[in-house]
């Protein structure tokens, strides 16, 4: 036997908000309304309403669609930036531990790696 959780916010909790109509059907009813203002069968006046709705419709899709690629950008680089944070902490650890358990075991081939490879992740993030 199942039970349905409860799925409402808790009080004061931040409710997402949802947008009412989402990019696509924008784009969807600024192409009706670009072809009723294109036909032939309404007053001339309606007929610009529509073109006029039309144009706002699109420029608002634009809008919408610019806001979205910025804000997915944003979060792909700071996705990058934590990767490559773990990846300095992680190997900077792992770096020390082995250079000071075994810094007189080290053959200077390896020292030169290492220090190779810090500097080329250091300079990365920068």
């Amino acid at each position: 036997m199942t039970t349905k959780k409860n799925l409402k916010p808790a009080p004061g909790a931040a409710i997402p908000s949802q947008p009412l109509l989402s990019r696509s059907s924008i784009l969807i009813l600024s192409g009706f309304l670009a072809g009723l203002g294109l036909c032939q069968g309404m007053s001339s006046a309606h007929q610009w309403t529509a073109v006029l709705t039309a144009s706002c419709g699109l420029i608002s899709f634009f809008v919408l669609d610019g806001v979205s690629r910025r804000r997915a950008a944003h979060v792909n680089e700071k996705a990058t930036q934590l990767a490559l944070r773990r990846l300095e902490c992680r190997i900077g650890r792992h770096v020390v531990r082995t250079a000071v358990q075994d810094e007189e075991e080290l053959s200077e081939a390896d020292r030169h790696k290492r220090d190779l490879m810090l500097y080329a992740i250091m300079s990365h993030g920068q």
